[in-house]
């Protein structure tokens, strides 16, 4: 069986690199990985294709992402936010201007220096982000629904055996 060689490296925090020994990867494995990432894409593109029907509608994507975003990060001012999601603050300003108008976030005056803002998610966000999650939830369960009990139990048994190879990886680096 040939095999490709790869070296991988991991970012650091303070965005420094640590290079990993080369990994031999099989083709066969090169082959999975790459059918496995584009059947995850597809099944994103289908999912998010069927959400903009529902509740996720009401705000574009670039809105949910810096929703999500103010609730990983609370308290952030707009520059962190923007930082974060990788865009210019002019776009996270454009995009909690509509979000501040359909009342799902605030802009407050930071405590620690009255000239900056830093943005909250309101009551209404919330509720909002929650009833989104739930719908996902609810979208999902139906999808898989439709599986007979052999691929339902497919699906879980391939799912545990890569979080398994995680974990064993994790652990190995860690040595």
């Amino acid at each position: 069986m040939e095999r490709s060689e790869t070296s991988t490296s991991i970012p650091q925090s303070g965005g420094a690199e640590r290079s990993r020994r080369p990994t031999m990867l099989a083709p066969s494995a090169v082959a999975a990985l790459t059918e496995l990432a584009r059947l995850a894409d597809q099944l994103t593109a289908l999912r998010s294709q069927r959400a903009a029907t529902g509740p996720s509608a009401d705000c574009s994507k670039s809105e949910l992402r810096l929703l999500l975003a103010i609730t990983q990060r609370a308290n952030r001012r707009p520059n962190e936010l923007a930082a974060h999601l990788q865009v210019r603050r002019s776009h996270v300003n454009g995009l909690l201007s509509s979000l501040q108008d359909r009342g799902l976030v605030r802009c407050d005056r930071d405590p620690a220096d009255r000239r900056a803002r830093v943005v909250r998610l309101t009551r209404n966000g919330r509720a909002y982000l929650h009833e989104l999650g739930e719908a996902s939830l609810r979208r999902f369960a139906a999808d898989l629904d439709d599986l007979t009990e052999e691929e339902m139990a497919a699906l879980k048994k391939g799912l545990r055996a890569a979080i398994a190879s995680v974990q064993r990886r994790l652990i190995s680096s860690d040595a």
